[in-house]
């Protein structure tokens, strides 16, 4: 399950579990709104050990030290952090976060590489999700540095910083992308992501380009199910 403002809460994370999901993410948390509050634990809940072994903590930031923070937070009740380099909404890209990274390269890895170094030692895996660059060489690039940096995973988006979601997904430049990721870093699990409607659909493009997986947003909205693995 994709990570989603205002969806992926708790009730669509644990129903997208229930139908098969093999991880699932939180929605974006802003790192000063997470550095504000109080951990409190409730252990008449389930809720954790239901997505234990399963949940991905999707971090809005664009400074390395509040990243940091926030993740430290956070890390006794997530299973990796992810670091949104994808998000172009203003209230994202004004912070320094979302799409914004990925005008800042030098930024993005510092973050990444501050969070690594970090939470490695608590067996907390770093993440980014990012979205297509200009073209190829670009994107391809840009996740190299992030591989350099201690990403031990990468989700591309199929559509650039300018396009919003009405426009389709570019599945031609994400298969490139993809493929070269893949063959430059195979150690690295890349991540599909922008239109994937239908089972076939993704485990056709999975297929061709060595992609480990797929994060799933509106799709999943639309037919929770699509997470059913075949019997």
């Amino acid at each position: 399950l994709a990570p989603m403002v205002r969806a992926s809460t708790t009730p669509l994370r644990t129903l997208a579990l229930s139908y098969g999901a093999d991880w699932v993410y939180t929605e974006e948390l802003v790192d000063r709104a997470l550095t504000g509050t109080i951990r409190v634990e409730n252990k008449e809940l389930g809720t954790i050990d239901y997505e234990r072994g399963k949940l991905v903590c999707q971090l809005g930031s664009g400074e390395p030290d509040l990243a940091l923070a926030a993740a430290l937070h956070v890390h006794q009740d997530v299973d990796a952090i992810d670091l949104n380099m994808g998000c172009p909404k203003k209230f994202s890209v004004s912070g320094g976060m979302g799409s914004a990274l990925l005008s800042d390269p030098e930024r993005a890895c510092r973050i990444i590489r501050t969070l690594t170094e970090n939470l490695s030692s608590k067996g907390i895996p770093v993440s980014a999700k990012i979205r297509l660059l200009k073209d190829v060489s670009s994107t391809v690039a840009f996740i190299a540095g992030l591989v350099e940096a201690g990403a031990k995973a990468i989700a591309v988006h199929g559509r650039q910083v300018s396009d919003d979601c009405t426009v389709p997904a570019r599945w031609s430049m994400l298969r490139e992308v993809i493929k070269e990721a893949v063959h430059r870093f195979p150690h690295i699990p890349f991540l599909l992501n922008g239109d994937f409607y239908t089972r076939d659909e993704f485990v056709s493009f999975m297929r061709d380009t060595g992609a480990r997986g797929v994060l799933l947003a509106r799709p999943a909205l639309f037919n929770t199910s699509i997470f059913c693995k075949p019997s």
